[in-house]
């Protein structure tokens, strides 16, 4: 299964037309976080600074629900390419800013202490000049957590939308996530959230039978653990730091 754009990535103003859809359509308004933003909020907020006045950046922030939540603690700024997401963002009740533009090209005041992003680099065209944005945006020894689609679990899953207008979609595997942090980041962990997968192996380890027989030998939880440490979670999820220069 190809989970790359066939003929090239589509115009940027589609990419934007398709993304202000999406956020109104699935992130609009105070709605209540599913169990997948619970454990995104649960990652992003274990892995802050501790201190109030540190500088944080959250990159494809949409509707800024996240930095939302994150304001409380931390100096805050949001930024997504959609005009229409980020209005829906600034009318929410919370200290962060909230910027639009694209991070790669958009001229941004460094030195943050801390810089996430949720579930963007897939829908990124250019990897290499993501990450290097990113650390030119990071303090050295500031910390950079990146939560993205698992390439293993998604290409092995039948909920797969089919890409449309305005949609790229490049599941960075982990070993390429690897060889673009390493020159300039130190990773401290890999892990995953949320097990998932219904085809090849993951068809079996989801079954019935092998998670039903362990939840009942470990329980639940443990069960869950387990299989988030064997990085069968749908969402990777790598914290590193930059190298001191």
């Amino acid at each position: 299964m190809s989970n790359g754009n066939p003929a090239g990535d589509p115009p940027i103003d589609d990419q934007v037309a398709y993304w202000s859809d999406w956020n109104m359509r699935f992130r609009k308004g105070s709605q209540k976080l599913d169990v997948y933003q619970e454990r995104q909020l649960q990652v992003a907020r274990s892995m802050l600074p501790s201190a109030k006045d540190a500088r944080v950046l959250e990159i494809g922030c949409g509707t800024g629900w996240l930095s939302a939540a994150l304001s409380q603690y931390a100096q805050v700024v949001g930024i997504d390419f959609s005009s229409e997401a980020i209005e829906e963002a600034r009318r929410r009740e919370s200290s962060a800013r909230f910027l639009v533009g694209n991070i790669v090209t958009t001229e941004i005041p460094g030195g943050f202490d801390f810089i996430l992003t949720v579930d963007t680099m897939a829908h990124v065209s250019d990897h290499v000049a993501f990450i290097g944005k990113v650390q030119r945006l990071l303090k050295p020894g500031g910390t950079f957590v990146c939560m993205t689609q698992n390439e293993f679990v998604w290409s092995r899953s039948s909920h797969i939308l089919p890409l449309v207008k305005g949609l790229v979609r490049r599941w960075p595997r982990l070993g390429d996530l690897r060889k673009l942090l390493e020159p300039a980041f130190h990773i401290l962990k890999v892990a995953s959230i949320v097990p998932a997968g219904d085809f090849g192996i993951l068809r079996l380890a989801n079954s019935r039978y092998c998670a039903g027989v362990l939840r009942k030998l470990i329980g639940k939880d443990r069960q869950q653990m387990l299989f988030e440490w064997l990085l069968m979670g749908k969402e990777l999820v790598i914290v590193a730091t930059r190298r001191e220069i």
